[in-house]
């Protein structure tokens, strides 16, 4: 049975207040000015949902999904990286929301089409690695 929440990343339950908790302690620790306040929050706070402080379950993972698209190819400076195509980065106040990849030796755009077809190819051999597992 295909039991996975493709929202997270982990198959685990989700407790919705100790996530809560561990994102609030995450943006109050970007401040170095009070780290041991956070600190000393940080304990108390998952001292009340029940959680050890050193715990595996205390440590705080980004939940936004990813979908990492290896060795993408760039025309312009014949460079390759893997690229996260669930990561926009924020448009400016005065643009209109575009779905844009850019290189990040030389800022050119990839191309999207190649993208595209880059993802129906994986989603082919994902969906024929599926249907030929009990064979």
């Amino acid at each position: 049975t295909l039991n996975q929440n493709l929202l997270m990343k982990t198959d685990r339950p989700v407790n919705p207040v100790l996530e809560f908790v561990k994102s609030v302690i995450v943006v109050l620790g970007l401040d170095s000015e009070v780290d041991a306040e956070v600190h000393a929050l940080k304990r108390s706070l998952l001292a009340q949902v029940g959680v050890a402080e050193y715990s595996n379950l205390a440590k705080w993972e980004n939940p936004c999904p990813t979908l990492i698209l290896p060795d993408c190819y760039c025309k312009e400076c014949q460079e390759t990286r893997d690229i996260n195509l669930c990561y926009l980065p924020p448009a400016e106040d005065d643009e209109p929301r575009q779905i844009h990849w850019f290189c990040e030796d030389c800022g050119t755009e990839y191309d999207v089409v190649t993208i595209k077809h880059r993802l129906i190819e994986y989603a082919h051999k994902s969906l024929q690695q599926y249907q030929l597992q009990d064979l």
